[in-house]
């Protein structure tokens, strides 16, 4: 496994976060596929459910230590009947607002993303409906994979006590927003949510984290391997060391304000 660089291991480790949070809605990008209330309600009540058991058994939630940074805990867990793997993250990050968390995690400016992430390619709004933004998000994956276009709805919503929640999930029957390029494997089952809210004590940021991403290839097991001991820690340091990034910069654009 010598020779992976920065932006490949960044690259397999979204390749494989992953959340069991159940089935993309349908009806392609019209009403009946909006991100509800109901549906923010249960994504903000993330914080009141107990941490997941831990059991050996691959098939149910498993805790993995090796290399996750400080502040963070992550559990993997088979989804199953498929390839594909779900993970969940909790966390409380010192010196990280809230606000940085939502750049770090729900960029809306491709300058910003490729910053951190270089895989990203392509990250655009191309329409809004009410509440509902919906993006093309286009990822680069080392040979012998083909890149990945995410064509996805988000909705994030902040909170009067200084917190925030947010949901992004594939656009069901998404050709009918956007013409699919044959050079790109075109997602048809990935969501994530993410909510946080400020620490007690004021300096940093609690938050729960839940992915599920299916890229529609088989996963074999020492990929799975050296994802969870290797890429997942690599990805999840970016995550944290660019969310204290963009906290301090906001931190010092209030200042010169």
């Amino acid at each position: 496994m010598q020779g992976w660089r920065p932006r490949e291991l960044l690259c397999v480790g979204f390749l494989l976060l992953s959340l069991e949070i159940g089935a993309t809605r349908g009806g392609g990008a019209e009403d009946g596929d909006l991100i509800t209330d109901a549906d923010m309600e249960r994504c903000h009540g993330l914080f009141d459910e107990q941490l997941p058991d831990v059991h050996p058994d691959g098939h149910t939630w498993t805790e993995l230590k090796r290399g996750i940074p400080e502040g963070m805990r992550v559990w993997g867990k088979l989804v199953e009947g498929t390839d594909v793997f779900s993970f969940r993250v909790a966390g409380q990050l010192r010196g990280v607002s809230v606000e940085g968390l939502i750049k770090t995690m729900e960029p809306s400016d491709y300058a910003e993303r490729h910053e951190w992430d270089p895989t990203c390619l392509r990250l655009d709004k191309i329409a809004s409906q009410g509440d509902n933004d919906i993006f093309v998000w286009l990822v680069d994956f080392p040979w012998p994979l083909f890149d990945r276009e995410y064509v996805m709805r988000r909705r994030l919503d902040r909170h009067p006590h200084g917190g925030a929640t947010s949901i992004s999930r594939i656009v069901a029957n998404s050709t009918g927003v956007l013409g699919h390029d044959a050079n790109y494997v075109r997602i048809s089952d990935f969501v994530q949510l993410a909510t946080a809210r400020p620490m007690d004590d004021g300096n940093g940021s609690a938050f729960h984290l839940f992915y599920r991403n299916d890229l529609n290839a088989p996963m074999p097991l020492w990929l799975v391997k050296w994802f969870s001991q290797t890429a997942l820690p690599a990805y999840l340091s970016k995550i944290k060391s660019q969310s204290i990034h963009f906290t301090q910069a906001l931190l010092n654009a209030a200042g010169a304000a």
